[in-house]
């Protein structure tokens, strides 16, 4: 948690922005302080840096004390913001123009310039396509894992019928399925489509530096004859069903 709050300082001074002052939100729930995991303690609050930049020649209306730094509010919906987060900060530079790093859909405010990489319609929206097992041809939801096959295109079990088939796990890949939210894969792009990022599962060639592929582009691999196939197919891949995190950011062996 230091090391990303320190990053998230950095960041802002690079960009030109002096931090003011930080907002603690105190998440609530039922009238009581919510729990969510964290790496040590169990965490029930979130941080927002406040900061401030003002070009040579122009100025910042600023009011000081019109509210102390802490926000007592209950959770929505998925990384939904609380609104009096803005009113604090429309009260202390109301001529001000307003910007918000990061940015979620829900938050989206009048006067406001959002941005984020996670804005948008499809982000709205759960996974584009529904996994449909293909033994008892029901849809594989959230939460229950699904077994892709490793050299058979656009093939899914259930993870009930896979244990009553007997298959051999070093066939498929034992995808977790845990949420229905559109992984993004930053700084991977696909080597077939050109994707960039990644969205969904990323499939990663073991023996080869730096070559992923898409599902759809993985399925299509699989598909293709020996003369169309655009990589090596006795080449083992893994995949990343969620994006790979330091401290929270994502990474790339080649983005530091």
């Amino acid at each position: 948690m230091s090391d990303q709050l320190n990053i998230s300082y950095e960041t802002l001074k690079r960009w030109g922005y002096e931090v003011i002052d930080q907002i603690i939100w105190v998440k609530m729930k039922d009238s009581n302080v919510l729990l969510s995991p964290g790496n040590n303690l169990m965490h029930s609050y979130e941080m927002c840096l406040v900061g401030y930049k003002c070009p040579l020649g122009e100025h910042v209306e600023y009011n000081s004390k019109i509210s102390n730094n802490i926000i007592f509010a209950n959770v929505k919906k998925k990384h939904q913001k609380p609104e009096e987060l803005y009113d604090i900060i429309e009260l202390l530079m109301p001529g001000s123009k307003k910007i918000e790093l990061f940015a979620r859909n829900h938050n989206l405010r009048p006067g406001w310039f959002s941005l984020g990489n996670q804005l948008g319609d499809l982000k709205d929206k759960e996974k584009s396509k529904s996994i449909v097992c293909n033994e008892c041809n029901k849809q594989i939801k959230v939460g229950i894992k699904r077994y892709k096959d490793k050299r058979q295109a656009d093939y899914n079990i259930c993870e009930k019928c896979f244990g009553e088939k007997g298959l051999s796990i070093s066939n498929f890949f034992e995808i977790r399925n845990e949420t229905d939210e559109i992984m993004i894969h930053q700084y991977h792009s696909c080597a077939r489509c050109n994707s960039e990022p990644i969205w969904g599962t990323r499939f990663a060639c073991i023996e080869c530096d730096n070559y992923d592929l898409c599902e759809t582009c993985y399925d299509s691999h699989l598909q293709a004859s020996e003369t169309e196939k655009f990589h090596n197919f006795s080449h083992e891949f893994t995949f990343y069903e969620t994006p790979l995190p330091a401290d929270g950011l994502p990474t790339h062996p080649d983005y530091k």
